[in-house]
């Protein structure tokens, strides 16, 4: 992982400079979605998170299917502890 400094526009603001695993995080917990503009050094300009291949994991119309085995409610979210796989 490239150690690149990242931004995001909020309120017509840049918010910044974070660490691709801040931005990741703040992705991941819904406090930025996949329209959240992002930046970083070699951008010609700002870019939806959805269509930067580091930030590619966010999909909010994507909704996994967690119906256990029983038909019942799981007990556990598996969004919650699951990673995206990264292509070699």
């Amino acid at each position: 992982m490239e150690n690149k400094h990242w931004f995001y526009a909020k309120d017509d603001a840049s918010i910044g400079p974070l660490s691709e695993i801040e931005l990741k995080e703040l992705l991941r917990l819904g406090t930025l979605d996949e329209n959240t503009l992002v930046w970083s050094k070699g951008f010609i300009d700002w870019m939806p998170a959805s269509e930067v291949e580091n930030f590619k994991f966010i999909n909010s119309s994507i909704e996994l299917n967690l119906v256990s085995w029983n038909g019942r409610e799981p007990k556990y979210d598996i969004r919650e502890w699951c990673l995206p796989i990264k292509k070699r």
